[in-house]
Protein backbone atom coordinates (compact mmCIF):
# COMPACT_ATOMS: atom_id res chain seq x y z
CA UNK A 1 0.00 0.00 0.00
CA UNK A 2 2.62 2.35 1.17
CA UNK A 3 4.10 1.68 -1.98
CA UNK A 4 1.13 3.27 -4.16
CA UNK A 5 1.00 6.09 -1.68
CA UNK A 6 4.40 6.84 -2.67
CA UNK A 7 3.69 6.27 -6.62
CA UNK A 8 0.95 8.64 -5.96
CA UNK A 9 2.99 11.49 -4.51
CA UNK A 10 5.63 11.42 -7.35
CA UNK A 11 2.55 11.53 -9.93
CA UNK A 12 1.22 14.83 -8.77
CA UNK A 13 4.61 16.00 -8.21
CA UNK A 14 5.80 15.44 -11.44
CA UNK A 15 2.18 16.28 -13.12
CA UNK A 16 2.55 19.86 -10.76
CA UNK A 17 5.43 20.60 -12.54
CA UNK A 18 4.73 19.83 -15.81
CA UNK A 19 1.40 21.93 -15.27
CA UNK A 20 3.38 25.23 -14.69
CA UNK A 21 5.74 24.66 -16.86
CA UNK A 22 2.92 23.65 -20.37
CA UNK A 23 0.21 25.91 -18.74
CA UNK A 24 -2.00 22.91 -18.87
CA UNK A 25 -4.44 22.57 -15.38
CA UNK A 26 -3.27 20.21 -12.81
CA UNK A 27 -7.05 18.19 -13.17
CA UNK A 28 -6.82 17.86 -17.40
CA UNK A 29 -2.98 16.91 -17.26
CA UNK A 30 -3.94 14.19 -14.53
CA UNK A 31 -6.91 13.06 -16.47
CA UNK A 32 -5.02 12.72 -19.88
CA UNK A 33 -2.26 10.51 -17.62
CA UNK A 34 -5.03 8.44 -16.66
CA UNK A 35 -6.21 7.81 -19.79
CA UNK A 36 -2.72 7.00 -20.94
CA UNK A 37 -2.53 4.62 -18.38
CA UNK A 38 -5.19 2.50 -19.24
CA UNK A 39 -4.59 2.88 -23.29
CA UNK A 40 -0.86 2.52 -23.16
CA UNK A 41 0.14 1.27 -19.78
CA UNK A 42 2.73 4.19 -19.49
CA UNK A 43 4.50 5.37 -16.38
CA UNK A 44 4.67 8.96 -14.81
CA UNK A 45 7.99 9.75 -15.73
CA UNK A 46 7.69 8.58 -19.66
CA UNK A 47 4.42 10.85 -19.66
CA UNK A 48 6.13 14.03 -18.05
CA UNK A 49 9.35 14.10 -19.94
CA UNK A 50 8.15 12.93 -23.05
CA UNK A 51 5.25 15.89 -22.38
CA UNK A 52 2.87 13.20 -23.58
CA UNK A 53 0.08 15.60 -23.97
CA UNK A 54 1.58 16.89 -26.72
CA UNK A 55 1.88 13.96 -28.59
CA UNK A 56 -0.95 12.32 -30.78
CA UNK A 57 -2.58 9.26 -30.25
CA UNK A 58 -0.92 7.66 -33.23
CA UNK A 59 2.87 8.11 -31.15
CA UNK A 60 0.73 6.49 -28.34
CA UNK A 61 -0.19 3.61 -29.96
CA UNK A 62 2.72 3.33 -31.05
CA UNK A 63 5.46 4.22 -28.64
CA UNK A 64 7.58 2.04 -26.73
CA UNK A 65 6.46 1.66 -22.97
CA UNK A 66 7.99 -0.11 -20.00
CA UNK A 67 4.43 -2.49 -19.90
CA UNK A 68 5.20 -2.30 -23.87
CA UNK A 69 9.19 -3.60 -23.38
CA UNK A 70 8.61 -6.34 -20.41
CA UNK A 71 6.26 -8.21 -23.14
CA UNK A 72 8.57 -8.07 -25.86
CA UNK A 73 11.89 -9.17 -23.07
CA UNK A 74 9.55 -12.09 -22.12
CA UNK A 75 8.23 -12.85 -25.41
CA UNK A 76 11.59 -13.03 -27.07
CA UNK A 77 14.56 -13.44 -24.51
CA UNK A 78 16.37 -16.92 -24.07
CA UNK A 79 16.57 -16.47 -20.57
CA UNK A 80 18.86 -19.40 -20.50
CA UNK A 81 21.29 -17.29 -22.28
CA UNK A 82 20.62 -13.84 -20.09
CA UNK A 83 24.12 -14.28 -17.88
CA UNK A 84 26.04 -13.83 -20.86
CA UNK A 85 24.52 -10.11 -20.50
CA UNK A 86 24.16 -9.75 -16.96
CA UNK A 87 27.17 -10.96 -15.11
CA UNK A 88 30.19 -8.67 -16.42
CA UNK A 89 33.22 -11.28 -16.50
CA UNK A 90 31.26 -13.56 -18.60
CA UNK A 91 30.40 -11.00 -20.82
CA UNK A 92 34.20 -9.88 -21.32
CA UNK A 93 35.18 -13.81 -21.89
CA UNK A 94 31.97 -14.31 -24.04
CA UNK A 95 33.08 -11.27 -26.32
CA UNK A 96 36.42 -11.36 -25.71
CA UNK A 97 37.27 -10.59 -30.09
CA UNK A 98 35.60 -7.39 -29.06
CA UNK A 99 36.90 -6.19 -25.83
CA UNK A 100 40.17 -4.88 -26.49
CA UNK A 101 41.06 -3.32 -22.70
CA UNK A 102 42.26 -5.36 -20.03
CA UNK A 103 40.41 -6.51 -16.86
CA UNK A 104 40.05 -8.90 -13.95
CA UNK A 105 37.35 -10.53 -12.17
CA UNK A 106 38.09 -9.97 -8.67
CA UNK A 107 36.14 -13.46 -7.51
CA UNK A 108 38.44 -15.21 -10.42
CA UNK A 109 42.41 -14.16 -9.29
CA UNK A 110 45.34 -14.26 -6.37
CA UNK A 111 45.87 -10.84 -4.70
CA UNK A 112 49.20 -11.96 -6.66
CA UNK A 113 47.13 -11.37 -10.21
CA UNK A 114 45.43 -7.96 -8.67
CA UNK A 115 48.39 -6.47 -7.99
CA UNK A 116 50.05 -7.19 -10.86
CA UNK A 117 47.39 -6.11 -13.03
CA UNK A 118 47.55 -2.53 -10.62
CA UNK A 119 50.71 -2.18 -11.29
CA UNK A 120 50.60 -2.49 -15.22
CA UNK A 121 47.38 0.34 -14.40
CA UNK A 122 47.57 2.95 -12.60
CA UNK A 123 44.12 3.85 -13.05
CA UNK A 124 41.53 1.10 -12.08
CA UNK A 125 37.59 1.22 -13.40
CA UNK A 126 35.81 -0.31 -10.84
CA UNK A 127 32.61 -2.10 -10.92
CA UNK A 128 30.71 -4.23 -8.76
CA UNK A 129 28.24 -6.89 -9.57
CA UNK A 130 25.15 -5.27 -8.05
CA UNK A 131 23.83 -2.34 -8.69
CA UNK A 132 21.99 -0.63 -11.75
CA UNK A 133 22.55 2.65 -13.95
CA UNK A 134 26.20 2.60 -13.03
CA UNK A 135 25.73 2.27 -9.64
CA UNK A 136 28.69 1.69 -7.43
CA UNK A 137 31.03 2.31 -10.50
CA UNK A 138 34.21 4.54 -9.65
CA UNK A 139 37.37 5.65 -10.96
CA UNK A 140 40.47 4.59 -8.47
CA UNK A 141 43.74 6.72 -9.43
CA UNK A 142 46.42 4.72 -7.80
CA UNK A 143 48.99 8.09 -8.14
CA UNK A 144 46.10 9.82 -6.07
CA UNK A 145 45.50 7.69 -3.46
CA UNK A 146 48.87 6.21 -2.55
CA UNK A 147 47.88 6.18 0.92
CA UNK A 148 45.43 2.88 0.02
CA UNK A 149 46.99 -0.59 0.83
CA UNK A 150 46.69 -2.74 -2.20
CA UNK A 151 45.52 -5.89 0.09
CA UNK A 152 43.12 -4.13 1.58
CA UNK A 153 41.31 -2.78 -1.66
CA UNK A 154 41.53 -6.29 -3.09
CA UNK A 155 39.71 -7.51 -0.06
CA UNK A 156 37.09 -4.86 -0.47
CA UNK A 157 36.79 -5.63 -4.26
CA UNK A 158 36.44 -9.44 -3.07
CA UNK A 159 33.36 -8.45 -1.09
CA UNK A 160 31.80 -6.51 -3.63
CA UNK A 161 32.75 -9.26 -6.31
CA UNK A 162 33.98 -6.23 -8.26
CA UNK A 163 35.79 -6.68 -11.92
CA UNK A 164 38.58 -4.67 -12.51
CA UNK A 165 39.13 -2.84 -15.88
CA UNK A 166 41.82 -0.30 -17.18
CA UNK A 167 40.72 2.83 -18.66
CA UNK A 168 39.69 2.82 -21.68
CA UNK A 169 41.39 5.91 -23.84
CA UNK A 170 39.10 7.33 -26.24
CA UNK A 171 38.75 9.29 -29.61
CA UNK A 172 40.02 12.60 -28.63
CA UNK A 173 37.09 14.13 -30.91
CA UNK A 174 34.35 11.93 -28.22
CA UNK A 175 35.82 13.71 -25.03
CA UNK A 176 33.57 17.03 -24.83
CA UNK A 177 35.65 17.92 -22.08
CA UNK A 178 33.90 15.01 -19.49
CA UNK A 179 35.73 12.89 -16.93
CA UNK A 180 33.64 9.79 -18.51
CA UNK A 181 34.27 7.80 -21.68
CA UNK A 182 31.19 8.91 -23.70
CA UNK A 183 30.04 6.17 -25.37
CA UNK A 184 27.65 5.03 -28.66
CA UNK A 185 24.14 2.50 -27.14
CA UNK A 186 23.44 0.96 -30.22
CA UNK A 187 20.20 -1.08 -30.24
CA UNK A 188 20.19 -4.01 -32.30
CA UNK A 189 17.01 -6.86 -33.00
CA UNK A 190 17.22 -10.27 -34.54
CA UNK A 191 14.61 -12.31 -36.55
CA UNK A 192 13.91 -15.36 -35.91
CA UNK A 193 15.97 -16.41 -38.67
CA UNK A 194 18.79 -14.28 -37.00
CA UNK A 195 19.13 -11.86 -39.53
CA UNK A 196 20.26 -8.58 -37.35
CA UNK A 197 19.07 -4.71 -37.80
CA UNK A 198 19.88 -1.65 -36.13
CA UNK A 199 17.03 0.04 -34.66
CA UNK A 200 18.29 2.68 -32.46
CA UNK A 201 21.65 4.23 -31.99
CA UNK A 202 22.26 6.66 -29.38
CA UNK A 203 25.46 9.16 -27.91
CA UNK A 204 25.83 9.12 -24.76
CA UNK A 205 27.53 12.18 -22.96
CA UNK A 206 28.77 12.93 -19.04
CA UNK A 207 28.65 15.49 -17.34
CA UNK A 208 30.97 17.56 -14.83
CA UNK A 209 32.67 14.92 -13.07
CA UNK A 210 30.74 11.99 -13.22
CA UNK A 211 33.60 9.30 -14.79
CA UNK A 212 30.53 7.26 -16.34
CA UNK A 213 27.91 8.89 -18.86
CA UNK A 214 24.58 7.54 -19.07
CA UNK A 215 21.12 9.22 -18.16
CA UNK A 216 20.59 7.91 -14.34
CA UNK A 217 24.54 9.67 -13.47
CA UNK A 218 22.76 13.01 -14.79
CA UNK A 219 24.73 12.54 -18.55
CA UNK A 220 23.04 13.99 -22.29
CA UNK A 221 21.98 11.76 -24.99
CA UNK A 222 21.59 12.42 -28.78
CA UNK A 223 19.62 10.41 -31.15
CA UNK A 224 22.38 9.35 -34.25
CA UNK A 225 20.80 8.97 -37.76
CA UNK A 226 21.88 5.46 -38.55
CA UNK A 227 22.65 5.45 -42.22
CA UNK A 228 24.59 8.69 -41.66
CA UNK A 229 26.23 8.66 -38.02
CA UNK A 230 25.57 12.54 -37.10
CA UNK A 231 23.77 13.54 -34.08
CA UNK A 232 20.16 14.27 -35.52
CA UNK A 233 18.74 15.64 -32.66
CA UNK A 234 18.98 18.25 -29.48
CA UNK A 235 20.49 16.57 -26.68
CA UNK A 236 17.95 15.48 -23.89
CA UNK A 237 18.71 15.36 -20.06
CA UNK A 238 18.03 13.08 -17.05
CA UNK A 239 14.72 14.03 -16.79
CA UNK A 240 13.57 14.50 -20.01
CA UNK A 241 14.57 18.58 -20.44
CA UNK A 242 15.78 19.37 -23.70
CA UNK A 243 19.72 20.61 -24.51
CA UNK A 244 21.01 22.60 -26.85
CA UNK A 245 23.88 22.90 -25.55
CA UNK A 246 26.12 20.12 -23.83
CA UNK A 247 26.23 21.29 -20.36
CA UNK A 248 29.74 20.30 -19.92
CA UNK A 249 31.74 21.95 -23.33
CA UNK A 250 28.86 24.28 -24.31
CA UNK A 251 29.25 22.83 -28.04
CA UNK A 252 26.24 22.60 -30.24
CA UNK A 253 26.14 18.89 -30.89
CA UNK A 254 23.85 18.99 -33.77
CA UNK A 255 25.16 17.66 -36.65
CA UNK A 256 28.29 16.16 -35.30
CA UNK A 257 29.65 13.26 -37.03
CA UNK A 258 30.59 9.99 -35.19
CA UNK A 259 34.33 8.66 -35.30
CA UNK A 260 34.82 5.01 -36.52
CA UNK A 261 30.82 5.06 -37.30
CA UNK A 262 30.65 2.00 -39.57
CA UNK A 263 33.54 0.30 -36.95
CA UNK A 264 30.72 0.79 -34.54
CA UNK A 265 27.48 -0.30 -36.49
CA UNK A 266 29.46 -3.45 -37.28
CA UNK A 267 30.35 -4.18 -33.57
CA UNK A 268 26.42 -4.26 -32.74
CA UNK A 269 25.66 -6.41 -35.44
CA UNK A 270 28.77 -8.88 -35.04
CA UNK A 271 27.98 -9.01 -31.61
CA UNK A 272 24.47 -9.67 -32.17
CA UNK A 273 24.59 -12.55 -34.67
CA UNK A 274 26.67 -14.26 -31.76
CA UNK A 275 23.59 -14.01 -29.29
CA UNK A 276 20.29 -14.38 -31.70
CA UNK A 277 18.31 -15.94 -29.23
CA UNK A 278 17.69 -12.55 -27.02
CA UNK A 279 16.19 -10.97 -29.74
CA UNK A 280 16.43 -7.39 -28.30
CA UNK A 281 19.54 -6.07 -27.12
CA UNK A 282 21.44 -2.73 -26.41
CA UNK A 283 25.10 -2.04 -26.58
CA UNK A 284 27.52 -0.03 -25.32
CA UNK A 285 30.21 1.06 -27.31
CA UNK A 286 33.21 3.31 -26.98
CA UNK A 287 35.36 5.09 -29.77
CA UNK A 288 39.05 4.82 -29.55
CA UNK A 289 41.84 6.15 -32.01
CA UNK A 290 42.46 2.63 -33.39
CA UNK A 291 38.82 1.60 -33.72
CA UNK A 292 35.87 0.93 -31.42
CA UNK A 293 35.92 -1.18 -28.12
CA UNK A 294 32.73 -3.49 -26.54
CA UNK A 295 31.54 -2.11 -23.20
CA UNK A 296 28.23 -4.28 -22.65
CA UNK A 297 25.45 -5.66 -23.88
CA UNK A 298 21.91 -5.44 -22.08
CA UNK A 299 18.87 -7.38 -22.71
CA UNK A 300 16.39 -4.85 -20.91
CA UNK A 301 17.83 -1.59 -22.51
CA UNK A 302 16.66 1.61 -20.87
CA UNK A 303 12.90 2.02 -22.77
CA UNK A 304 12.53 5.63 -22.32
CA UNK A 305 15.67 6.95 -24.05
CA UNK A 306 14.99 4.67 -27.14
CA UNK A 307 11.72 7.35 -27.45
CA UNK A 308 13.66 10.13 -27.08
CA UNK A 309 13.92 11.94 -30.80
CA UNK A 310 12.54 9.45 -33.54
CA UNK A 311 9.41 7.51 -31.46
CA UNK A 312 7.41 4.48 -32.72
CA UNK A 313 9.67 1.59 -31.20
CA UNK A 314 7.14 -0.72 -29.90
CA UNK A 315 5.40 -1.12 -33.65
CA UNK A 316 9.10 -1.21 -34.80
CA UNK A 317 10.39 -3.66 -32.92
CA UNK A 318 7.18 -5.60 -33.25
CA UNK A 319 7.24 -5.27 -37.39
CA UNK A 320 10.80 -6.64 -37.11
CA UNK A 321 9.84 -9.85 -34.51
CA UNK A 322 7.29 -11.08 -37.03
CA UNK A 323 9.86 -12.22 -39.61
Amino acid sequence: MNAYIEYFKQCNSLLKEASMRSGIPLSKLWADYLWCVLRHRTLIKQYVYSEYWNLSENVHRNGLTYARLVWLMDSHTDNSKVAILRDKWTFNEYYKEFVHHDWLHIADASYEEFESFAKKHDALFIKPAEGQDGEGIRLHKQSEHPDVDLRTLYKTLQVEDAMVEEVIIQDPRMAFGTKSVNTIKVTTVADSKGNIKIMKSMLRLGIGDSVIDNLAAGGAIYDIDIDGGYVSSYGYGKHGEKLVFHPGSKNVLLGFEIPNWELVKSCAVEAHKKLPSIQIIGWDIAITKNGVDLIEGNHNPDYLPIEYGTTGFYKKFKDYLKN
